[in-house]
C-alpha cells in the first residue's frame, strides 16, 4: 500500500512504534481442519484422557440406586409431612366442632330441662283437676281440719296418710293408698 493512501494518524503511530489497528478489508484468520487448534475434529479441542471420570457397568448400577432412593426417600418425606399437615387440620376441625357441639348440647340440655319441668306442671295441674285428685285433695283438706279441732294420733296418722297420698299423686301419678 502506497504511504499517500495511509492515515496521517496510523503514520504517526507507525513512527512511534505503535500497531495501527487494522483497516476495513481486514480478516479474522480461522483455523482450519486438522490444525492445532480444532484437533483434527472440526473447532473443538480434544479431550484428555482421565479428564471425565468413565462409569463402568457397576457404577451405572450404584447411581441408579441412589437416584431411587434419593426419589423413594423423597416421597416417604413428603407423605409424611402431609399427613402432619392433616392431622393438624383435623384437631383443628375436631376442636372447632366439640366447641360448637358443647355448646349445642348445653342449649338442647336446658331446653330439655325447661321442657320436662313445663310437662311436670302440666301433668300436675291435669292430676290436680281430675277426679281422683279433687277427692285426694278434699280427704286432705277434711283430715287437716279434723287433727286442727281434735288433735289426736287418729287424725294425725290420717292427715299424713291422705295429704302425702295426695302430693305424692300429683308428683308421680301413682296412688299409694289402699
Amino acid at each position: 500500500m502506497p504511504d499517500s493512501n495511509r492515515d496521517p494518524k496510523n503514520q504517526r503511530a507507525e513512527a512511534a512504534g505503535k500497531k495501527s489497528p487494522p483497516g476495513p478489508d481486514f480478516k479474522i484468520p480461522r483455523p482450519q481442519k486438522g490444525s492445532e487448534i480444532g484437533g483434527g475434529s472440526g473447532l473443538r479441542r480434544p479431550r484428555e484422557r482421565g479428564s471425565l471420570p468413565v462409569f463402568g457397568g457397576a457404577n451405572w448400577i450404584i447411581l441408579w440406586f441412589v437416584i431411587t432412593l434419593g426419589v423413594a426417600g423423597g416421597n416417604l418425606l413428603s407423605g409424611f409431612i402431609g399427613s402432619l399437615a392433616l392431622g393438624y387440620q383435623l384437631r383443628a376441625v375436631l376442636s372447632s366442632l366439640n366447641e360448637g357441639v358443647d355448646e349445642t348440647a348445653t342449649q338442647i340440655e336446658s331446653e330439655l330441662q325447661e321442657s320436662a319441668e313445663r310437662r311436670a306442671a302440666e301433668q300436675r295441674e291435669y292430676r290436680r283437676e281430675s277426679d281422683r285428685g279433687q277427692t285426694l285433695a278434699r280427704q286432705c283438706n277434711e283430715w287437716r281440719s279434723a287433727h286442727n279441732e281434735l288433735d289426736t294420733y287418729t287424725t294425725a296418722q290420717n292427715m299424713e296418710k291422705y295429704c302425702g297420698a295426695y302430693h305424692e299423686y300429683l308428683q308421680t301419678g301413682r296412688l299409694t293408698i289402699d
